[in-house]
């Protein structure tokens, strides 16, 4: 949320078994920044029985400002005081850029990334068949595979650490001490994704500088690094006669490139979690839309009109008990699909870690009956350690 701006939430107040009711006395909501009274007033407009509509207007507060909302409710002679909505003011960093400025920073013309990428695929689709026919290689020059290995060097080594990479490929060969014709790049794949260890963290923002630095670039020319590649794999012929390349050289650079296309995409479009099964975060740790890494759910349910729909994501040790629920966004909601954005804050994530049960709940608006409400996704969310953390028994 930004500051002094107007703001309005959902909340669900239940009885005692877990169902949307009507309190005795209307309920009251008192808003805390930072665990204390934030000062604003606070106004609860009944939606229908046990949902309710609150609106208030955020003070001139300090980005990174944790505001909660507390709901009083009496049932009975009973008093229940609750935290039914979590969030933070958001204050755009003075470093930050726009679209353009990104594609700027990075050396990008025009919004065609994709584009490129296909470019660079269609140019690979030109090498020998695997297995390719004995003897068969690509036929080249020696002046021509010197500018061919002068090309890739330049563009893919030169500005990484080319000690690190060599060291890293000949210790992953020399472990697995594999023959030649087994090495496929299915199989290195498979084993490089089983072993990685993917942690998700919270990006605070970066700067054009940081924005290179983090997708290995030293100065803003990735249009020309790109247009590199794809000029050189221009001269590549496949003959199947006769030159120097062997198929395994050909697989070794069609892997290079595999690889280097691989991080570009992970590093500018970031991580998106697909839901159904198991959701696995890192405990303590925030999962935010502005870091690239919130939690993106796609929904399917035909003939469900998504297109006004609000959402809510649960979890808790059982279903039907959930220990946090917070409030989902809504994206590209249509009939019979959309898609649904969860943020989990570090003060939600800090349970401890272990495995829970989680849901994904969609209420749809009735012109004249209360809101129907969908669990349309369950799973497993699992919460690893932070270091020196307590496990779950």
């Amino acid at each position: 949320m930004l500051p002094s701006t107007a703001a309005n939430v959902r909340i669900l107040i239940k009885d005692d078994l877990g169902f949307l009711a009507a309190p005795t006395d209307d309920p009251t909501a008192l808003l805390l920044r930072n665990g204390s009274d934030s000062g604003v007033t606070v106004v609860l407009t009944e939606v229908s029985e046990g949902i309710y509509t609150a609106s208030w207007t955020n003070g001139a507060w300090s980005h990174g400002d944790e505001l909660q909302l507390q709901v009083t409710a009496e049932f009975g002679s009973q008093t229940y005081v609750s935290i039914a909505w979590e969030g933070s003011i958001d204050v755009a960093s003075s470093g930050g850029l726009d679209a353009s400025g990104i594609r700027s920073a990075v050396g990008l013309s025009t919004a065609n990334l994709d584009t490129q990428l296909g470019n660079i695929h269609s140019k690979t689709t030109n090498l020998p068949a695997s297995p390719a026919a004995t003897g068969a290689a690509m036929s080249l020059t020696s002046g021509e595979r010197s500018t061919l290995a002068a090309a890739i060097e330049s563009a893919m080594i030169n500005e990484g650490d080319a000690t690190a990479l060599l060291q890293a490929i000949a210790d992953k060969i020399a472990a697995a001490n594999p023959s030649l014709g087994d090495l496929t790049l299915s199989a290195i794949a498979s084993a490089v994704w089983s072993s990685g260890t993917r942690t998700l963290t919270e990006n605070p923002g970066l700067d054009a500088d940081g924005i290179r630095t983090a997708i290995g670039l030293s100065s803003a020319n990735l249009d020309t690094r790109l247009d590199a590649i794809i000029a050189a794999f221009e001269e590549i012929e496949c003959d199947g006669a006769s030159a120097d390349l062997s198929d395994e050289a050909v697989e070794a650079i069609s892997q290079i490139v595999t690889d280097a296309i691989g991080g570009i995409r992970a590093q500018v479009f970031g991580l998106i979690i697909a839901g159904g099964d198991q959701i696995t975060i890192t405990q303590g740790n925030d999962y935010l839309t502005r870091s690239g890494n919130s939690i993106l759910l796609d929904i399917e349910r035909d003939g469900v009109d998504f297109t006004t729909a609000t959402a809510e994501f649960s979890f808790g040790r059982t279903e039907g008990d959930p220990i946090e629920t917070v409030t989902a966004t809504i994206e590209d909601g249509a009939v019979g699909s959309c898609k649904v954005r969860v943020q989990l804050r570090k003060i939600t994530t800090s349970h401890p870690s272990g495995q829970y049960r989680y849901d994904c709940r969609i209420f749809i608006p009735e012109t004249e009956h209360d809101d129907e409400v969908i669990t349309v996704i369950d799973g497993d969310l699992v919460v690893r350690p932070a270091s020196g953390a307590v496990t779950l028994a």
